[in-house]
């Protein structure tokens, strides 16, 4: 009798485990990742992806790579005067991400399969900014490209007569 118990406890810890670890990376990913940025600043998360020739706004994982059928990032639109930081990484081959208008994105960093890389600006103007994979990635590398729109964050200020 004992050794069922203990089979079914085993059993029980196992699926809990199997369902609570996905829960667990989002959580961490969430608190501790994310919010050592501050509020003001936009962060994004872009999965390079030589499958398709794309760039990935959701997450790529081992658990979706292979089924999901994934939307470009097509446009990316930040706020005038907020730091932006992309992390980027790669899913499958070396990529390399720039930003030609921006000088000092205008050098191709390298983003390794597996490794985050972070790369930030501060947008100073209201403008569209292309970004593209410098490295010959796959047949569908003419398509890894988008644009960042940069947009002046809506006027908050109410006139407090207006306001009763």
């Amino acid at each position: 009798m004992w050794v069922k118990i203990r089979e079914l406890l085993a059993i029980i810890t196992v699926l809990l485990i199997l369902v609570g670890l996905p829960f667990a990376v989002r959580y961490y990913h969430q608190k501790m990742i994310l919010e050592n940025y501050g509020s003001d600043v936009q962060v994004f998360d872009l999965y390079a992806s030589a499958t398709g020739g794309k760039w990935i706004t959701e997450p790529v994982n081992g658990t979706n790579y292979w089924w999901k059928n994934f939307q470009n990032c097509d446009t990316l639109k930040v706020e005038l005067g907020k730091p932006v930081v992309f992390r980027i990484t790669s899913t499958d081959v070396l990529h390399s991400f720039a930003i030609p208008s921006i000088r000092e994105l205008r050098k191709p960093i390298d983003i390794e399969p597996g490794r985050w890389h972070e790369v930030s600006f501060m947008p100073e103007e209201e403008d569209v900014f292309s970004f593209l994979c410098w490295q010959f990635c796959s047949d569908h590398h003419e398509s890894m490209h988008g644009e960042i729109s940069v947009v002046d964050a809506p006027q908050r200020n109410f006139d407090q007569k207006s306001i009763k």
